[in-house]
């Protein structure tokens, strides 16, 4: 899949993951389960099926705010976070740092 289907796949879902009662603002939770869960629902069951590698959700919701940011930037995994608009990047931030 080139760049920019996947920038179009993105702006698509952008609107896929508004909140219903918030306008335009993103829903984290939406974005995490539509782009994150394919390798990072590694948890539990291991029903998943996500990567071994990748940092399991329970991890996540540990790290810190700027470890969480970094990873979205030119982190690990930043290959699949760069399509995502900046909007998404950052609901997705917020939902894994509940102290924001």
């Amino acid at each position: 899949m080139n760049k920019l289907s996947l920038i179009a796949i993105a702006t698509a879902a952008l609107g896929a993951c508004a909140a219903p009662d918030s306008g335009s603002q993103v829903n984290g939770e939406a974005a995490f389960n539509q782009f994150c869960t394919k390798c990072h629902d590694n948890t539990l069951t291991g029903e998943g099926g996500g990567m071994a590698t990748a940092p399991t959700v329970e991890a996540l919701f540990l790290l810190p705010q700027a470890r969480k940011e970094s990873a979205l930037k030119p982190g690990s995994a930043h290959k699949y976070a760069d399509a995502l608009p900046r909007a998404v990047r950052r609901a997705l931030v917020e939902f894994l740092s509940p102290e924001i």
